[in-house]
């Protein structure tokens, strides 16, 4: 290369020229086809996402989600917690839960200061589009189109009643579908457009 300015501003256009082509020429090899219809099976987030916060057990609340180290992790939604101090004992919360997978009752008493792991999801708005009941998965499509498979387990003993647009709310922790909630579907009224 020359030494002079001149020489090394033309040898950095070409550069940037040379870079520019390639980026134009390879990215169709490089970026993977994707359509606004791809489906992605539901556990594909990330785990940078989800929050877990340890708190004590006395600030734990009806419908908060938590994992018990003692108990191999497993998640519990509290139904409720009550906290009492007897005499000169120690402080306890009483927590009345339920296992988020297999919905059983249990109860469990905690010192009220003993720290647990209280899981916030990451939610995304989804909203239904049919039942593949040859792959036993409920489709639904995020905000940009994207489709999701939700396997019907999940939503076991409603899923016939799910017409076309039901707002669905899939909840993720550590890239894993934890949680799905449906609101009510509300049809759209014909003179409502008018209006």
């Amino acid at each position: 290369f020359g030494s002079s300015a001149a020489d090394c501003l033309i040898h950095d256009s070409r550069l940037t020229m040379l870079v520019a082509g390639f980026r134009r020429v390879m990215a169709p090899a490089l970026t993977p086809a994707r359509t606004p219809f791809t489906r992605v099976m539901a556990p594909a987030w990330s785990a940078a996402r989800t929050m877990v916060t340890r708190v004590s057990a006395s600030d734990l609340r009806e419908g908060h989600t938590y994992t018990d180290s003692s108990e191999n992790d497993e998640y519990y939604v509290v139904v409720k917690n009550t906290y009492s101090k007897s005499g000169r004992g120690s402080a306890q919360s009483r927590v009345v839960r339920e296992g988020l997978f297999d919905g059983k009752k249990s109860e469990k008493t905690y010192g009220a200061d003993a720290k647990i792991q209280k899981v916030t999801f990451d939610r995304t708005n989804t909203t239904v589009q049919y039942i593949d009941q040859d792959n036993e998965v409920l489709v639904v499509s995020d905000e940009n189109y994207e489709q999701i498979d939700v396997p019907l387990k999940m939503i076991k003993g409603i899923e016939g009643e799910l017409p076309s647009m039901t707002p669905v709310v899939l909840h993720y922790h550590n890239e894993q579908l934890m949680k799905v909630t449906i609101k009510p579907y509300k049809a759209p009224t014909p003179g409502a457009a008018a209006a």
